[in-house]
């Protein structure tokens, strides 16, 4: 039987922490998760043609993880990401002017795109009009089946409300934090958000992660919220955290699995990746039974 293929579209970079760096942009982890939960998790994107790029590809094709559609650019350095904590906070100073800014389209993406159950994509990786334009020619590229979630993913100063409208018109599911939704609801000056989301932009699902409260899934005819396991996270931090969230539920989307028992999933594989540093961490085969 043919695994689902479930597409993380934007940035692939490296995510530098004060004392070492690991791979990660929020699409780049969903693919790598969603590979993980045995589907065929596809990046695509772009690095330099520099050390740092050759070892983002190098990582990724040990993991298994396919770099068919990895562009690798000459004119542009491969895209870094420096965190500093406050307290468990991060705090993300994002390199411009990188590799995942200038993604091209072409004709091996569109052969891609008929072929993706699932498709996530962020505002952040949209900052540039080149990779803009082929994250907005893939998504039209997709059969009316696949799942187009937008991960929101918020991160100043690359907020642009035009770039956030078109993002939501484009989605079918939508995932925000809970400070998320509130600038939302703000930018949309709406009081009702859930509604403007169906109504207006069509989106059919909202995910809200709610710290260490859980989660909650919200549609137009019911409201599920689902607690966070408790799990001991001193050693680990919440960097990709979101990421892991949001490919399991793409994963269960994909299966039919029913609304309530994908949040109880979807948390329980988060909250796992809480104990861990970094975006890209492997699990335990008895975990991966577990959520998938």
């Amino acid at each position: 039987m043919q695994k689902p293929v479930i597409i993380g579209l934007g940035e692939l970079l490296w995510d530098k922490f004060p004392d070492h760096k690991k791979p990660g942009g929020a699409p780049a982890n969903v693919a790598f998760n969603a590979n993980m939960l045995r589907n065929a998790g596809i990046c695509v994107s772009a690095v330099g043609n520099d050390k740092n790029g050759k070892e983002l590809l190098d990582f990724l094709e040990s993991v298994n993880l396919s770099t068919d559609y990895i562009q690798t650019l000459d004119d542009f350095p491969t895209g870094t990401v420096s965190i500093e904590f406050d307290g468990a906070e991060p705090n993300y100073t994002i390199e411009e002017n990188v590799a995942w800014d200038g993604i091209e389209w072409n004709s091996d993406l569109e052969m891609l795109s008929k072929k993706a159950s699932a498709v996530c994509f962020s505002t952040l990786s949209q900052r540039s009009k080149k990779s803009r334009e082929t994250i907005h020619r893939f998504l039209d590229s997709t059969v009316d089946e696949c799942y187009k979630v937008l991960d929101l993913n918020l991160r100043p100063p690359f907020i642009d409300f035009e770039v956030i409208q078109q993002s939501l018109y484009k989605a079918n599911v939508v995932k925000v934090n809970e400070q998320e939704l509130e600038q939302l609801s703000h930018m949309l000056e709406t009081d009702s958000i859930e509604k403007v989301l169906f109504d207006e932009f069509g989106v059919k699902l909202l995910c809200v992660t709610l710290g260490q409260k859980g989660s909650s899934f919200i549609t137009q005819t019911e409201s599920i919220i689902d607690a966070a396991p408790k799990v001991d996270s001193k050693n680990g931090d919440v960097v990709g955290v979101g990421d892991a969230f949001i490919s399991c539920i793409i994963h269960h989307l994909v299966k039919k699995t029913s609304l309530k028992d994908i949040l109880k999933k979807a948390n329980r594989f988060a909250s796992y990746m809480v104990t861990k540093k970094g975006a890209m961490n492997t699990v335990p085969s008895s975990l991966l039974e577990e959520v998938s």
